[in-house]
């Protein structure tokens, strides 16, 4: 079985900017698990995957809060088209952009607001998950955090079902389900 995750959490050291493509390769193990023993990793840009990484072929992608840190719209239909290149099979989540509630931050209808708004809500909400403290951060943070709604899932996956994850009634998060 060849498995490759998607992440958004990046060791400065490995990589320069956007979302990092974790791959795993190996063989399954005991209880449909993943033998560490024979894996391999490799970290690349998500968006421009190196040959290394696209000349192999997985069995399954996971993409788990990606698609919406990788920079803009072009930059997500580039990860996007790498899912669908490499694998068969995906599953690829991401926040709901009309979800009243923005996810990193916690704040209602904060995705809604300009820039400059966003920013400050960014550098002063206590209940944020990884706040900026400068307007340097915030700014950043809230440049490449761009949620995504049913629509451009769709475009994006034009051969995936795409599913809804709800809380209290109301889609929280939207799933791209491949499979091919």
């Amino acid at each position: 079985m060849q498995v490759t995750g998607v992440e958004s959490e990046l060791p400065a050291a490995a990589f320069r900017g956007g979302a990092l493509c974790s791959c795993w390769a190996g063989a399954a193990g005991g209880a449909g698990g993943l033998d560490h023993d024979d894996a391999e990793t490799d970290y690349a840009d998500a968006c421009e995957l190196p040959d290394r990484i696209t000349s192999r072929r997985y069995d399954l992608v996971f993409s788990n809060s990606v698609l919406e840190h990788v920079g803009g719209y072009e930059r997500r239909r580039r990860m996007a088209e790498a899912v669908r290149a490499i694998a068969p099979n995906y599953w690829a989540q991401t926040p709901y952009r009309y979800f009243p509630v923005e996810p990193h931050w916690i704040a209602p209808g904060m995705q809604f607001l300009p820039v400059p708004a966003r920013v400050f809500v960014a550098r002063k909400w206590p209940l944020a998950y990884n706040p900026g403290r400068t307007y340097e951060e915030a700014m950043k943070r809230v440049l490449t955090t761009d949620l995504v709604g049913r629509a451009e899932m769709r475009y994006l996956f034009p051969d995936a079902t795409i599913r809804a994850e709800r809380l209290a009634g109301l889609t929280k998060s939207i799933i791209a389900v491949g499979r091919g």
